[in-house]
Protein backbone atom coordinates (compact mmCIF):
# COMPACT_ATOMS: atom_id res chain seq x y z
CA UNK A 1 0.00 0.00 0.00
CA UNK A 2 3.01 2.29 0.50
CA UNK A 3 5.95 0.89 -1.51
CA UNK A 4 9.29 2.35 -0.59
CA UNK A 5 8.20 3.35 2.91
CA UNK A 6 10.77 2.80 5.64
CA UNK A 7 9.55 1.54 8.99
CA UNK A 8 10.61 0.20 12.35
CA UNK A 9 8.93 -1.38 15.37
CA UNK A 10 9.41 -0.29 18.98
CA UNK A 11 8.56 -2.53 21.92
CA UNK A 12 6.48 -1.24 24.83
CA UNK A 13 8.21 -3.78 27.09
CA UNK A 14 11.28 -2.72 29.01
CA UNK A 15 13.86 -5.13 30.35
CA UNK A 16 15.35 -4.36 33.73
CA UNK A 17 17.55 -6.15 36.24
CA UNK A 18 15.56 -6.85 39.37
CA UNK A 19 16.82 -6.58 42.01
CA UNK A 20 19.81 -4.53 40.76
CA UNK A 21 23.01 -6.48 40.09
CA UNK A 22 21.18 -9.76 40.73
CA UNK A 23 21.58 -11.18 37.25
CA UNK A 24 17.80 -11.68 37.14
CA UNK A 25 15.67 -9.72 34.71
CA UNK A 26 12.02 -8.73 34.57
CA UNK A 27 9.94 -7.01 31.92
CA UNK A 28 7.70 -4.03 32.56
CA UNK A 29 5.10 -2.43 30.29
CA UNK A 30 5.57 1.30 29.73
CA UNK A 31 3.75 2.67 26.69
CA UNK A 32 4.43 6.34 27.43
CA UNK A 33 8.19 5.76 27.63
CA UNK A 34 8.07 3.77 24.39
CA UNK A 35 6.39 6.67 22.58
CA UNK A 36 8.85 9.19 23.99
CA UNK A 37 11.73 6.89 23.10
CA UNK A 38 10.90 6.84 19.37
CA UNK A 39 10.24 10.56 18.94
CA UNK A 40 13.90 11.49 18.30
CA UNK A 41 13.90 9.08 15.34
CA UNK A 42 10.77 10.58 13.76
CA UNK A 43 10.27 13.68 11.64
CA UNK A 44 7.26 15.87 10.92
CA UNK A 45 4.79 13.94 8.78
CA UNK A 46 5.99 10.50 9.84
CA UNK A 47 3.30 8.03 10.92
CA UNK A 48 3.34 6.47 14.39
CA UNK A 49 0.98 3.49 14.78
CA UNK A 50 -0.02 2.64 18.36
CA UNK A 51 -0.83 -1.05 18.10
CA UNK A 52 -1.65 -1.37 21.80
CA UNK A 53 -4.59 -1.02 24.17
CA UNK A 54 -5.23 -0.86 27.92
CA UNK A 55 -7.04 -3.54 29.88
CA UNK A 56 -10.03 -1.81 31.44
CA UNK A 57 -9.73 -0.90 35.10
CA UNK A 58 -13.32 -0.66 36.38
CA UNK A 59 -16.97 -1.37 35.49
CA UNK A 60 -16.08 -3.87 32.80
CA UNK A 61 -15.46 -7.47 31.85
CA UNK A 62 -11.94 -8.88 31.98
CA UNK A 63 -11.70 -9.02 28.18
CA UNK A 64 -12.61 -5.37 27.60
CA UNK A 65 -10.00 -2.81 26.65
CA UNK A 66 -9.65 0.94 26.25
CA UNK A 67 -7.57 3.24 24.03
CA UNK A 68 -4.18 3.95 25.54
CA UNK A 69 -4.65 7.71 25.81
CA UNK A 70 -7.02 7.21 28.75
CA UNK A 71 -3.81 6.88 30.76
CA UNK A 72 -2.70 10.51 31.41
CA UNK A 73 1.02 9.86 30.89
CA UNK A 74 0.32 8.21 27.54
CA UNK A 75 -2.01 11.03 26.54
CA UNK A 76 0.76 13.55 27.21
CA UNK A 77 3.23 11.51 25.14
CA UNK A 78 0.78 11.35 22.23
CA UNK A 79 0.03 15.05 22.53
CA UNK A 80 3.75 15.79 22.35
CA UNK A 81 4.05 13.64 19.22
CA UNK A 82 1.21 15.43 17.44
CA UNK A 83 2.60 18.80 18.54
CA UNK A 84 5.76 17.77 16.68
CA UNK A 85 3.57 17.21 13.58
CA UNK A 86 3.87 13.41 13.78
CA UNK A 87 0.77 11.56 12.55
CA UNK A 88 -0.41 9.28 15.36
CA UNK A 89 -2.84 6.45 14.57
CA UNK A 90 -4.34 4.84 17.68
CA UNK A 91 -6.57 1.77 18.08
CA UNK A 92 -9.88 2.52 19.81
CA UNK A 93 -9.63 -0.79 21.68
CA UNK A 94 -11.44 -4.13 21.62
CA UNK A 95 -14.36 -5.39 23.64
CA UNK A 96 -15.46 -8.91 24.47
CA UNK A 97 -16.32 -11.87 22.25
CA UNK A 98 -19.70 -12.41 23.96
CA UNK A 99 -22.34 -9.96 25.11
CA UNK A 100 -23.09 -11.80 28.36
CA UNK A 101 -19.62 -11.10 29.80
CA UNK A 102 -19.90 -7.32 29.65
CA UNK A 103 -22.08 -4.71 31.36
CA UNK A 104 -22.08 -2.60 28.19
CA UNK A 105 -23.89 -2.86 24.87
CA UNK A 106 -22.36 -5.34 22.42
CA UNK A 107 -19.46 -5.97 24.79
CA UNK A 108 -17.84 -2.65 23.88
CA UNK A 109 -17.46 0.83 25.33
CA UNK A 110 -18.99 4.12 24.30
CA UNK A 111 -15.74 6.00 24.82
CA UNK A 112 -17.57 9.19 25.78
CA UNK A 113 -18.53 7.45 29.02
CA UNK A 114 -15.09 6.11 29.93
CA UNK A 115 -13.21 8.18 32.52
CA UNK A 116 -9.57 9.07 32.15
CA UNK A 117 -7.55 7.13 34.68
CA UNK A 118 -6.60 9.04 37.78
CA UNK A 119 -8.49 12.22 36.85
CA UNK A 120 -11.98 10.85 36.19
CA UNK A 121 -12.35 13.28 33.29
CA UNK A 122 -14.48 12.22 30.33
CA UNK A 123 -11.57 13.08 28.08
CA UNK A 124 -12.97 11.28 25.02
CA UNK A 125 -16.33 13.05 24.99
CA UNK A 126 -16.21 15.89 22.41
CA UNK A 127 -19.55 17.20 23.70
CA UNK A 128 -18.11 17.81 27.17
CA UNK A 129 -16.31 21.11 26.69
CA UNK A 130 -14.97 21.19 30.24
CA UNK A 131 -13.43 17.70 30.26
CA UNK A 132 -12.63 16.80 26.64
CA UNK A 133 -8.92 16.43 25.91
CA UNK A 134 -7.90 16.13 22.25
CA UNK A 135 -4.56 14.39 21.79
CA UNK A 136 -4.58 14.94 18.03
CA UNK A 137 -4.37 11.21 17.35
CA UNK A 138 -6.49 9.47 14.71
CA UNK A 139 -8.66 7.07 16.73
CA UNK A 140 -9.68 3.95 14.78
CA UNK A 141 -12.57 1.54 15.27
CA UNK A 142 -13.27 -1.76 13.51
CA UNK A 143 -16.06 -2.99 11.25
CA UNK A 144 -17.17 -6.10 9.43
CA UNK A 145 -15.56 -6.92 6.11
CA UNK A 146 -18.90 -7.25 4.32
CA UNK A 147 -20.66 -4.20 2.91
CA UNK A 148 -22.42 -2.33 4.40
CA UNK A 149 -19.73 -2.30 7.07
CA UNK A 150 -21.26 -2.51 10.55
CA UNK A 151 -19.36 -1.87 13.75
CA UNK A 152 -17.67 -5.09 14.84
CA UNK A 153 -19.73 -6.95 17.45
CA UNK A 154 -19.37 -10.33 19.21
CA UNK A 155 -21.86 -11.96 16.85
CA UNK A 156 -19.98 -10.87 13.75
CA UNK A 157 -18.64 -13.75 11.67
CA UNK A 158 -14.91 -14.27 11.89
CA UNK A 159 -12.26 -15.80 9.67
CA UNK A 160 -9.95 -17.01 12.42
CA UNK A 161 -10.12 -19.33 14.06
CA UNK A 162 -13.13 -20.73 12.21
CA UNK A 163 -16.23 -20.37 14.34
CA UNK A 164 -14.56 -18.09 16.88
CA UNK A 165 -16.56 -14.85 17.14
CA UNK A 166 -14.95 -11.49 16.61
CA UNK A 167 -14.11 -9.12 19.41
CA UNK A 168 -16.29 -6.05 19.47
CA UNK A 169 -15.02 -2.56 18.68
CA UNK A 170 -15.22 0.43 20.98
CA UNK A 171 -17.07 3.41 19.55
CA UNK A 172 -18.02 7.03 20.17
CA UNK A 173 -17.97 10.47 18.60
CA UNK A 174 -14.23 10.73 19.24
CA UNK A 175 -13.56 7.78 16.89
CA UNK A 176 -12.48 9.24 13.55
CA UNK A 177 -12.07 6.31 11.16
CA UNK A 178 -12.70 2.61 10.80
CA UNK A 179 -11.44 -0.25 8.67
CA UNK A 180 -11.85 -4.01 8.42
CA UNK A 181 -11.65 -5.87 11.72
CA UNK A 182 -11.97 -9.31 10.11
CA UNK A 183 -10.15 -11.51 7.64
CA UNK A 184 -7.18 -9.18 7.17
CA UNK A 185 -4.19 -10.97 5.70
CA UNK A 186 -0.76 -10.36 7.18
CA UNK A 187 2.60 -12.15 7.00
CA UNK A 188 4.13 -14.28 9.70
CA UNK A 189 1.56 -14.57 12.44
CA UNK A 190 1.13 -16.91 14.27
CA UNK A 191 4.05 -19.15 13.32
CA UNK A 192 6.53 -16.32 12.77
CA UNK A 193 7.29 -17.31 9.19
CA UNK A 194 8.38 -14.37 7.00
CA UNK A 195 6.96 -16.02 3.87
CA UNK A 196 3.54 -17.30 4.97
CA UNK A 197 0.31 -15.33 5.12
CA UNK A 198 -2.81 -15.86 7.19
CA UNK A 199 -6.07 -14.07 7.96
CA UNK A 200 -5.81 -13.87 11.75
CA UNK A 201 -5.14 -10.13 11.92
CA UNK A 202 -8.37 -8.61 13.23
CA UNK A 203 -10.31 -6.21 15.46
CA UNK A 204 -9.04 -2.67 16.05
CA UNK A 205 -5.46 -3.89 15.59
CA UNK A 206 -6.00 -4.65 11.91
CA UNK A 207 -8.21 -1.61 11.44
CA UNK A 208 -5.64 0.80 12.88
CA UNK A 209 -2.89 -0.73 10.73
CA UNK A 210 -4.99 -0.29 7.59
CA UNK A 211 -5.67 3.37 8.38
CA UNK A 212 -1.97 3.91 9.10
CA UNK A 213 -1.23 2.45 5.67
CA UNK A 214 -3.71 4.86 4.10
CA UNK A 215 -1.98 7.75 5.88
CA UNK A 216 1.38 6.64 4.48
CA UNK A 217 -0.01 6.44 0.96
CA UNK A 218 -1.46 9.94 1.27
CA UNK A 219 1.82 11.33 2.59
CA UNK A 220 3.76 9.76 -0.27
CA UNK A 221 1.40 11.11 -2.91
CA UNK A 222 1.32 14.61 -1.44
CA UNK A 223 5.08 14.72 -1.06
CA UNK A 224 5.49 13.80 -4.73
CA UNK A 225 2.91 16.33 -5.92
CA UNK A 226 3.50 19.29 -3.64
CA UNK A 227 6.74 18.58 -1.79
CA UNK A 228 5.09 18.62 1.62
CA UNK A 229 3.42 16.33 4.14
CA UNK A 230 0.42 16.65 6.46
CA UNK A 231 0.61 16.85 10.23
CA UNK A 232 -1.60 14.65 12.44
CA UNK A 233 -4.40 17.20 12.68
CA UNK A 234 -4.51 17.78 8.91
CA UNK A 235 -4.34 14.05 8.20
CA UNK A 236 -7.14 13.32 10.65
CA UNK A 237 -9.36 15.97 9.06
CA UNK A 238 -8.69 14.53 5.60
CA UNK A 239 -9.13 10.83 6.45
CA UNK A 240 -12.27 11.46 8.52
CA UNK A 241 -13.91 13.56 5.81
CA UNK A 242 -17.14 11.85 4.74
CA UNK A 243 -16.65 13.11 1.19
CA UNK A 244 -13.56 10.91 0.79
CA UNK A 245 -14.63 7.88 2.81
CA UNK A 246 -17.15 5.06 3.14
CA UNK A 247 -19.75 5.47 5.89
CA UNK A 248 -20.56 2.53 8.15
CA UNK A 249 -23.86 0.67 7.92
CA UNK A 250 -25.58 2.95 10.46
CA UNK A 251 -23.32 5.90 11.29
CA UNK A 252 -25.48 7.26 14.13
CA UNK A 253 -25.44 3.88 15.89
CA UNK A 254 -22.01 2.58 14.88
CA UNK A 255 -20.12 5.78 15.78
CA UNK A 256 -16.83 4.63 14.26
CA UNK A 257 -16.30 7.38 11.71
CA UNK A 258 -15.65 6.64 8.04
CA UNK A 259 -13.38 4.20 6.24
CA UNK A 260 -10.83 6.16 4.15
CA UNK A 261 -11.22 5.59 0.41
CA UNK A 262 -7.78 5.89 -1.14
CA UNK A 263 -9.13 6.38 -4.65
CA UNK A 264 -11.16 9.40 -3.55
CA UNK A 265 -8.38 10.71 -1.32
CA UNK A 266 -5.74 10.61 -4.05
CA UNK A 267 -7.96 11.76 -6.90
CA UNK A 268 -10.07 14.35 -5.11
CA UNK A 269 -9.06 14.91 -1.50
CA UNK A 270 -5.49 16.01 -2.16
CA UNK A 271 -6.63 18.41 -4.89
CA UNK A 272 -9.05 20.07 -2.47
CA UNK A 273 -6.60 20.59 0.39
CA UNK A 274 -6.28 24.19 1.58
CA UNK A 275 -2.95 25.88 0.76
CA UNK A 276 -0.09 25.07 3.12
Amino acid sequence: IAPGAAGAAASVWWKREEPPQSGQFAYALNIADAILGVLPALAAGDVLLLQVQLRCAADCAAEQHEPVELEPAIYEAIRLATALDIVVVEAAGNGTKTNDKAPHAAGAFDLALRPQRGTGLHALDPDNEDEFRDSGAILVGAATKAFPHARLAPDSSSCTPIGDPSRSSNYGRRVNCYAWGQCVYTPGVPDGSPTNYNSQFNSTSSAAAIVAGAALAVQGALRQRAGRRLDSWEMRTLLANEAYGTPSADPDVDQIGVMPNLFKLLNQGLDELPPA
